[in-house]
Parts: C-alpha cells; structure tokens; sequence
C-alpha cells in the first residue's frame, strides 16, 4: 500500500491551515538564532522529557523560519501544530534525511502531545533520536534561506 501523499502548501493555505504573507527573512533568521540557540542548550539537559520537547521546539522554530521565507504563516488556534507538521512533509521532500526529519518532526509533535495529554513516558532513546531530526531539518533550513539581512 503506498502511502498517502502529503498536502502542498497551497492546498495547506486553500484548507485555511496556512495564509499567504510577504516572504520576511529577519523572522526566519530570528527562528533559525532561536533553533540554535535551543539545540545548543541540549547538552545541559538532565531529563529526557525536557531534552524531547526542546529538541521539539528547536525543530519547531526551525520550520516556522522557512516558513517565514517561504511567505506563508500558520494561522492561530486548535491544529496549527498538525498544520506545521503538514507545511514540513509538503516541503521538505529531499535528500531522504530531511524528508525523514520532516516526517520525524510529525512523530516528535505526536510523542509530546502523548507525554502532555497522556503522561507517556519520553525514553533517552525517543530524546535522543529528536535532537538528531531537530538538528538535521535545522542545518537544512538554514542551508538553504537567503543570506541574512544586514540590520
């Protein structure tokens, strides 16, 4: 059975999950300093919970950052999570490693909603394998934005 394909951003926008804005590469380089900034932080991080969900967040801010240079936003309220999983499948389909971290990104979000909501337990090997995908869709977004503007 093959798999469905992922939505494209412009079906994401027509569905209402995303909206079109001027491309704004200040915010995408100030979400890629945020990923950094978090991904560097991993390190000091004692507990696998916490190390899961920073390396959740660093993936996450490093997708709103080619989001940003892509000239589309989320829209507020319930689903912009899904929606940000969504935009990354859609858009991060090569080399195999970042489609694979973009699809890593959707299980990161669902491991963290189940360890929120749920109390499920987040394993060294689970925070682990999340820093390894945070890093990688990292590297790759801030490989590929424009240079950063002068301030």
């Amino acid at each position: 059975m093959t798999p469905p394909r992922p939505l494209t951003v412009q079906a994401l926008v027509d569905r209402g999950r995303l909206e079109r804005i001027a491309v704004d590469l200040e915010a995408a380089w100030r979400q890629v300093d945020d990923a950094e900034d978090l991904i560097a932080d991993l390190p000091n991080l004692t507990r696998d919970k916490t190390r899961h969900d920073t390396a959740y967040e660093a993936a996450f801010h490093a997708v709103l950052a080619h989001l940003a240079a892509d000239g589309v936003r989320l829209k507020s309220g319930p689903g912009h999570h899904a929606a940000l999983a969504s935009y990354a499948r859609a858009v991060f389909v090569e080399p195999a490693v970042i489609a694979a971290a973009a699809a890593g990104f959707d299980r990161m979000r669902k491991d963290r909603a189940r360890s929120w909501y749920d109390a499920a337990l987040v394993t060294a090997q689970q925070a682990q394998w999340a820093a390894q995908q945070a890093g990688h869709l990292l590297t790759h977004v801030r490989d590929s934005l424009p240079r950063r503007p002068r301030s």
